[in-house]
């Protein structure tokens, strides 16, 4: 709707001109739509669409599948037994989505088990507790 109403810049009043046909598609979810546009863009390399186009895979969040879980922004999705979140379309979006969460859920912070009770432990952020006493 927004390229066939109101006024627009060069670039997108060529890409208007240049439509012959389109289709569209109806998916069940924002994400499967996504999805849709992201093989769509890959696979039909559009000459005006440059945000999707790289070949860069988008970032999920990952809980992991350790006894202690941790949350991590991946952009690989393995059959690891982990729970995966996403795409999300850019890192950015993906921290600052693990941060809240970080806030929110007290999932282990470290990557290797400390010696020591962590600090994360201490502020009620952590719950490997076996792992850092």
């Amino acid at each position: 709707r927004s390229y066939v109403r109101g006024i627009h810049d060069t670039k997108t009043e060529a890409l208007v001109s240049e439509i012959v046909d389109f289709e569209f598609i109806v998916t069940e979810s924002n994400i499967e739509a996504l999805l849709l546009e992201i093989n769509l863009i890959k696979e039909n390399k559009p000459k005006y669409n440059i945000m999707l186009k790289d070949d860069k895979s988008y970032p999920f969040i990952k809980i992991t599948n350790e006894r202690y879980p941790r949350l991590i922004i991946t952009r690989q999705v393995k059959k690891d037994g982990g729970l995966y979140f996403g795409p999300y379309p850019d890192v950015g979006a993906a921290n600052e989505i693990k941060r809240l969460l970080d806030r929110i859920f007290p999932f282990r912070k470290c990557t290797n088990p400390p010696s020591k009770v962590c600090f994360y432990y201490h502020i009620g952020q952590c719950m490997a507790h076996t792992i850092c006493k």
